[in-house]
C-alpha cells in the first residue's frame, strides 16, 4: 500500500487513539465498509452537535438558530467571544473544532486568544477524549502563536461541561502526530492487532480477512498487544505455532488456592483439534431455582430500557421481560424485577459478563432504601458464569463472548443480525418510530440471550 494523504486530520488523531492500524488505513484510503451502526452513531452525533450549538448560541445571547457554514481562521482576528465549526491548518496538521471560546491573553490575534470546545455525545469523558480536544488545542495553538491552557468538553444528555488542564496531554499529542507523519513521510506500516475497537470501525471485514489469512495471533480475542510481541520473539507468530506450546503443569500442594489464569497456548489447542478442554476445578454453585438474566441498554445515556429473565423452576420455564418505554420508566422496570425475584427464595441467577452486572450497580441509586436492601440480598444470589468459563472451560471458539460459545454449542438466534450493537440502532430506531415490531425484535433478541445463557449453563447443571 502507498500513503495517499499528506496532512493530519481530527479522523486520522482520533483513529490512531484506538488502533494505529486503522490511521495507517485511512491514509491509504483503502475502501471501508460502513454498517447501520456508524451510520447511526454518525447521525446521533450530528444531532448532538446542533443541539449544544443551539445551547451556546443561546445562553451566550448569539443567534439561537444553528450555523452550518465552515468558519475559517480569519474569523478569529474578529474577537467574537464564541465561534463554532472552524477549520484550522497548521504544519501538516489540520483540524475541525466544535467550537471556540475567547480568553483574555496576548497572542498573534491580539490581546486575547481561544480554547477549543468540543461536543462529546457519551456521558462519560476518558483519555481519549482529553486527547482528542488535546489535538484541536494544539493546532489551534500553533495557528494563533499560543497554546491554550485549557480546553472543555460538553457532554451527554445533560450538557455536562468538563474544562480541562490540557499541558499534560500535549507530550502525548506530539508523540502522535510524529509517528503519524513518519507514516506519511516514510511510508512506515504499524504493527497489526485486533482489539474490540474492531467490532465498530469501517475496515472490520478487511481486517479480519487480513487476519484469518495469516493466522494471526489477535484473533485469540483478549490476548494483549504486549502478550503477542513477547510470542514473536520467540518465534511464535500464528495461532498454529501458539497451540503447540501448551504444557500442562500440576499445581505445588501447598500453593493458595486460586484460579487459573486464562491459558492462550490452551485456547489455541481448544480451536486446532475442536474440542473443549477443562483446566483446574471449576464448580458452579447449585439452587432449587436457576434464573437467567439479561439487561439491554444504551451505554452512551447510561439507561437499561429492558431486563429479559428465564425462571427454571422443577423443569418447568417461565419468561418475563421488564420494558421502559423512557428513562423515567426505567425505576419502575426496576421495581417489577426485584418484585418477582422476591417470590423465590432459594435460588441463583445468573448472567454472562460485568455488563448486568454493572446494571445492578446502576439501579440501585434510582431505588428507595428499601429496594436497595432487596436489591443488595439479591446481588449475592448473582453468578457471572463467565468468570467461571474464563479460567477454565476453554471452547474452540476465537472468543469467550456468549455468541460464539452458545453457537458453537448449537443455539441460533432467531435474527442472524442480532447483536448487541444491532439492539442499540434497534431501540434507537424505535425511540424515532415508536414501531411496535421494532419493540418485538429487541424482546426476542433479549429473550434469545437468555435462553443461549440457559444454553451454555446447562451442561455444567447435570
Amino acid at each position: 500500500m502507498t500513503i495517499t494523504r499528506s496532512y493530519i486530520t481530527n479522523e486520522l488523531f482520533d483513529a490512531f487513539l484506538f488502533c494505529k492500524y486503522k490511521s495507517y488505513l485511512l491514509l491509504n484510503n483503502v475502501d471501508s465498509q460502513g454498517n447501520e451502526y456508524i451510520e447511526l452513531t454518525s447521525k446521533l452525533d450530528r444531532r448532538f452537535y446542533f443541539e449544544v450549538q443551539q445551547n451556546l448560541s443561546t445562553t451566550q445571547g448569539n443567534n439561537p438558530e444553528p450555523r452550518y457554514e465552515s468558519l475559517q481562521p480569519l474569523n478569529l482576528y474578529t474577537g467574537q467571544d464564541l465561534l463554532f465549526d472552524i477549520s484550522i491548518a497548521e504544519d501538516n496538521c489540520h483540524s475541525q473544532i466544535d467550537a471556540v471560546k475567547r480568553i483574555p491573553g496576548k497572542s498573534k490575534l491580539g490581546l486575547f486568544h481561544y480554547e477549543p470546545l468540543i461536543f462529546y455525545r457519551e456521558a462519560n469523558t476518558d483519555k481519549r477524549s482529553r486527547l482528542s480536544l488535546s489535538y484541536r488545542a494544539f493546532v489551534l495553538g500553533k495557528m494563533q502563536g499560543k497554546m491554550p491552557e485549557y480546553g472543555t468538553i460538553i457532554s451527554g444528555s445533560k450538557l455536562t461541561k468538563s474544562r480541562i488542564r490540557l499541558s499534560p496531554y500535549f507530550e502525548d499529542v506530539s508523540q502522535i502526530v510524529s509517528s503519524l507523519l513518519d507514516y506519511i513521510k516514510h511510508q512506515n506500516k504499524p504493527s497489526f492487532f485486533l482489539n474490540h475497537h474492531c467490532d465498530i470501525c469501517q475496515f472490520k471485514n478487511h481486517c479480519r480477512e487480513e487476519a484469518l489469512a495469516t493466522d494471526h495471533l489477535s484473533l485469540l480475542r483478549g490476548i494483549s498487544e504486549t502478550e503477542i510481541i513477547r510470542h514473536n520473539r520467540k518465534g511464535i507468530f500464528t495461532v498454529t505455532q501458539l497451540s503447540y506450546t501448551f504444557r500442562a503443569r500440576r499445581k505445588p500442594k501447598r500453593a493458595k488456592p486460586s484460579a487459573p489464569p486464562h491459558s492462550y497456548p490452551l485456547q489455541a489447542l481448544a480451536l486446532r483439534e475442536n474440542k473443549i478442554y477443562i483446566h483446574g476445578n471449576p464448580q458452579l454453585p447449585r439452587a432449587r431455582v436457576h434464573m437467567y438474566f439479561d439487561v439491554e441498554g444504551l451505554p452512551t445515556r447510561g439507561f437499561d430500557y429492558l431486563i429479559g429473565l428465564i425462571i427454571d423452576e422443577n423443569g418447568s420455564q417461565q419468561h418475563h421481560f421488564f420494558w421502559a418505554d423512557s428513562e423515567e420508566q426505567q425505576q419502575e422496570a426496576y421495581i417489577q424485577f426485584l418484585q418477582t425475584l422476591q417470590l423465590y427464595d432459594n435460588y441463583l441467577l445468573f448472567h454472562f459478563g460485568s455488563y448486568d452486572k454493572l446494571a445492578l450497580r446502576r439501579m440501585r441509586s434510582h431505588l428507595s432504601d428499601e429496594y436497595q436492601i432487596i436489591l443488595d440480598d439479591i446481588q449475592k444470589r448473582t453468578v457471572n458464569l463467565l468468570s467461571i468459563i474464563h479460567p477454565h472451560v476453554y471452547f474452540p471458539t476465537w472468543s469467550n463472548s456468549l455468541k460464539e460459545i452458545a453457537k458453537f454449542l448449537g443455539f441460533e438466534w432467531s435474527d442472524s443480525k442480532a447483536s448487541g450493537l444491532q439492539s442499540i440502532v434497534w431501540r434507537e430506531n424505535w425511540e424515532s418510530t415508536q414501531n411496535p415490531t421494532i419493540k418485538d425484535q429487541l424482546i426476542q433478541y433479549n429473550h434469545d440471550d437468555c435462553l443461549a445463557l440457559k444454553r451454555v449453563t446447562k451442561p455444567r447443571l447435570g
